[in-house]
């Protein structure tokens, strides 16, 4: 049977079609053994005319798989049904980006908010290798619970994987969010292509809409490689000179004028939009109200201290329900200098021949406005690894294989002596790291974790080797490098709250979990973080019912964000008052928030240990 409301694939049943783009049909669909509902994807037969197709799609779809981040939508699944290879993800109910701008403007708070979620799940997917290729506002999820989603990694690269006619030599993207480089057809792209989308993103949320729209595919292709950016002050008069040179610089011709990460074109948006007012929409823009504050999360800066039992008040300030937005002025035409023009007629040949595969790409563009919960046009790929430059060692996230240590370390002085014999034995090196804190020695196994982890420009290694460890149970291990990171990354929020959480699993002492607070509050921060070691804090000094009672009361009324970590908290609560009911009920929330996999796997054993 195809795929077709009420028919079954595999484990799952297809509810409804939720909508169709230029490479995938979309299907909601429920799996009944596991009481959820998923997102399928299915391809478009053209890609299954090679007959290697699917060993190529399972190879590339296993490295989308396992992407694991709060902001990017899980695979979970991929196989092929009828002759039609398909994906399955998960189902987030929501609306889009795309749809929320075409409400309204969004606060200075909101767009900061989505702009960070972006940019965390752009950093941690590059540092991965995976490039995602078509960052724009449909692939952008968002919902009531405050989640910021980014969609559709990898299918354009498990498309390509197909070498089919449709799919060869394509221009993967859409054009008013699509870079130069990658408009131009160029085979070495990077990371960068995706920052300058990200870029666009972030000037369309500030002045209301792109820098770059016409009646046809050929004309914003054709600016986008030759045509400056408008300044954003010309549909937002609102808009500083400091944020305009920060999403100049973004929108670069040149990719190595670009930001180098998503990390740092965030920081310095931060950093110049600060100033601006809340509300900063462009003229005869009304700005629409924030998401519910339980669901939002943000930075603060003004916690109250740790000796207070009390939680911080994190509730903002609702703002009037907006008015009916008036459509955004046509953008204005901008004059070309003449060495753009010779140049487009040197590369119009080249153009024309790449049009009729971008106006397919277009063909879609009616049909995602049937898509509220899952974004259907084709999505990113990884870097090629075969074809591309492997990443320098300094770069490169640990393989999961390296922190395999045995449940019996053996002495220091014979792992000492055999990785003399072999220094580049990493998995030698983690079980010697485990020896050390084994024997408190702490600074051994930090002067071992550096050479692990030399200095890089991002925090991947960091995360990947605390996930892998605490996956693991190597608590211990993990909290000497998570300390690690957040001394060469400061700020960096998932090192953070995972550090904040290994604490209170190691049951440290009071004092010891108040100066690691005191440290993350000097730091941009979650509020979660600062209220999970509060709640532990008043735990272990006033007793579990008491630390309960204030969650519940900061839930109840809006002050705590919701959290897969502190749901996970609240269980541990519940057992600490053997209350095993409402611990069940607890974890079962706190799964239904997405935690990390390390996470999840100790919530799923502790829920099997309250069923014996």
């Amino acid at each position: 049977m195809s795929f077709s409301v009420g028919s079954s694939v595999g484990p799952y049943e297809i509810v409804e079609k939720l909508g169709q783009g230029g490479m995938a049909t979309v299907y909601k669909a429920y799996h009944k053994a596991l009481d959820r509902y998923v997102a399928i994807k299915v391809l478009h037969p053209t890609f299954n005319d090679d007959e290697s197709f699917l060993r190529r799609f399972t190879r590339e779809a296993q490295v989308v798989a396992r992407l694991e981040h709060p902001h990017i939508v899980p695979v979970y699944d991929f196989a092929e049904h009828v002759g039609m290879s398909y994906l399955v993800m998960r189902y987030v109910e929501g609306e889009t980006l795309k749809d929320r701008l075409g409400q309204g403007a969004l606060s200075r708070s909101e767009i900061l908010r989505i702009a960070q979620g972006i940019a965390e799940a752009l950093d941690y997917a590059h540092g991965q290798g995976v490039l995602h290729r078509d960052i724009k506002p449909s692939n952008v999820l968002l919902t009531q619970g405050g989640g910021v989603y980014l969609a559709d990694f990898g299918l354009a690269r498990i498309a390509q994987a197909g070498e089919s006619t449709l799919s060869r030599d394509a221009i993967m993207g859409t054009p008013q969010y699509i870079s130069p480089e990658q408009a131009r057809g160029d085979k070495e792209i990077d990371a960068r292509t995706d920052i300058y989308a990200f870029g666009i993103i972030l000037y369309e949320m500030v002045a209301g809409q792109v820098p770059f729209n016409a009646d046809t595919a050929y004309s914003i292709i054709h600016a986008q490689i030759f045509d400056p950016p408008p300044p954003p002050t010309q549909f937002n008069e609102q808009v500083s000179p400091a944020l305009e040179t920060v999403l100049l610089q973004a929108l670069n011709k040149e990719p190595a004028a670009r930001y180098a990460t998503a990390g740092e074109l965030f920081t310095a948006f931060q950093q110049a939009i600060t100033d601006l007012p809340t509300q900063m929409a462009a003229a005869g823009r009304a700005v629409l109200p924030d998401y519910t504050p339980m669901a939002v999360t943000r930075p603060v800066d003004d916690v109250q201290p740790t000796a207070m039992p009390a939680l911080p008040d994190l509730t903002p300030t609702p703002e009037p329900a907006p008015a009916a937005a008036e459509p955004p002025p046509a953008p204005v035409k901008q004059k070309r200098p003449l060495r753009y023009i010779l140049v487009g007629i040197a590369a119009g040949i080249l153009i024309c021949c790449s049009l009729f595969l971008v106006i397919g790409i277009l063909g879609s563009r009616a049909e995602e406005r049937n898509q509220d919960q899952v974004a259907t046009e084709p999505p990113g790929e990884p870097i090629p690894a075969a074809q591309d430059e492997p990443p320098t060692q300094n770069d490169a996230p640990p393989a999961e294989d390296d922190f395999f240590i045995p449940e019996n370390i053996r002495p220091i002085d014979e792992l000492e002596a055999e990785l003399a014999d072999d220094p580049n034995d990493r998995r030698l090196k983690w079980e010697l790291i485990a020896a050390y804190v084994q024997a408190n020695q702490n600074e051994d196994a930090r002067r071992l974790i550096g050479e692990i982890l030399p200095a890089t420009r991002l925090p991947t290694g960091f995360h990947t080797a605390a996930e892998q460890l605490m996956t693991a149970n190597r608590l211990a291990v993990a909290s000497i490098v998570l300390e690690e990171g957040m001394i060469r990354f400061s700020g960096d929020r998932q090192i953070q709250r995972s550090l904040m959480l290994v604490y209170l699993l190691m049951n440290e002492p009071v004092d010891r979990v108040t100066d690691l607070l005191r440290k993350i509050e000097a730091q941009p921060h979650d509020a979660q973080t600062v209220q999970l070691g509060q709640l532990y804090i008043t735990w272990r000094n006033d007793g579990a019912e008491t630390a309960l009672e204030l969650l519940n009361e900061n839930m109840a009324n809006g002050e705590t964000a919701v959290s897969p970590e502190l749901f996970y908290l609240k269980g541990r609560l519940h057992i600490a008052l053997d209350q095993p009911d409402e611990a069940r009920d607890a974890f079962e929330t706190a799964l239904q928030q997405r935690p990390p996999v390390w996470l999840e796997t100790r919530i799923t054993a502790e829920m099997e240990t309250l069923q014996n």
